[in-house]
């Protein structure tokens, strides 16, 4: 006797593509240092801003001191000896700021990659294709959101199944009209005892 493979529903298909979106949401070990861009690239900016006030701090003092060093210099040559020697600065600036900055975005993806991973999961609960909890990954902050999360989504997909089978077990009550449903008032009739009382006694 052959089987044959049943057919796939939209519902089903709804399901296995929401169950992929979240496997591929939530448990991707390898995200790109980018997640956030509004979150890590402010986060880079402020780093960026003290850089430079610092940069302009040591320059300052680093002009100052030229300059109190050999009061009779002009300031073209404090300048020119101030430039000579941030140019063995200008090679480790080259090597720092990049690793710097690859830092500050693994940095900050430990806390914008759960968030978004979270966004994506309530977003697929309320359209009613969340068929995989939430995973985060070892390097995500905050691991008991996803505890949290999973526990709360349990409890909404066991609602919505309770839900779905009382709407199939229980059979649908007849419509019953409120006029049907009103009892009958008799109204008696007063009209030859109005005619009575209105002849001249």
């Amino acid at each position: 006797m052959s089987s044959e493979p049943a057919e796939s529903t939209p519902e089903a298909r709804d399901g296995q593509q929401g169950s992929t979106e979240v496997a591929s949401a939530v448990s991707e070990s390898d995200l790109p240092l980018v997640v956030d861009r509004s979150f890590q690239f402010a986060i880079l900016r402020r780093v960026g801003v003290y850089g430079l006030l610092g940069a302009v701090y040591v320059g300052a003092i680093s002009l100052s001191t030229d300059s109190m060093a050999d009061p009779l210099a002009n300031w073209r040559t404090v300048l020119t000896k101030c430039l000579d020697e941030a140019v063995y600065i200008v090679p480790g600036l080259l090597v720092v700021i990049p690793l710097v900055t690859v830092n500050f975005l693994r940095l900050t993806r430990r806390y914008a990659s759960p968030i978004d991973k979270l966004s994506q999961a309530m977003q697929l609960l309320s359209a009613g294709r969340s068929d995989a909890p939430l995973v985060f990954d070892n390097t995500d902050a905050w691991p008991h959101l996803a505890t949290q999360f999973n526990e709360l989504r349990d409890e909404i997909l066991e609602l919505r199944q309770t839900v779905l089978l009382q709407s199939h077990l229980s059979p649908a009550s007849p419509a019953i009209s409120q006029a049907a449903a009103l009892p009958e008032i008799e109204i008696p009739d007063l009209s030859k005892e109005f005619a009575d009382a209105m002849l001249p006694a």
